[in-house]
């Protein structure tokens, strides 16, 4: 249950500026929210790495970035 609670504060915080960030690259927003959708699940499937204090935000944005591409 912990996990999913800081999940959603992860979400909570960053889908804003990850938005932003796709929108810039993608520069249409039917497909923004299907890649917002892929970066947090990509996200929730990697969610062991940010145990050892690993940045949640620059991970996104790099991860958003990839997945525009």
């Amino acid at each position: 249950m912990d996990e999913v609670k800081t999940f959603n504060t992860w979400y909570n915080e960053y889908d804003r500026i990850v938005y932003s960030n796709i929108l810039k690259i993608v520069k249409d927003p039917n497909h923004v929210e299907d890649i917002l959708q892929d970066v947090f699940v990509a996200l929730w499937q990697n969610r062991q790495l940010f145990s050892s204090g690993r940045s949640v935000a620059g991970w996104l944005v790099i991860d958003s970035h990839n997945k525009c591409l």
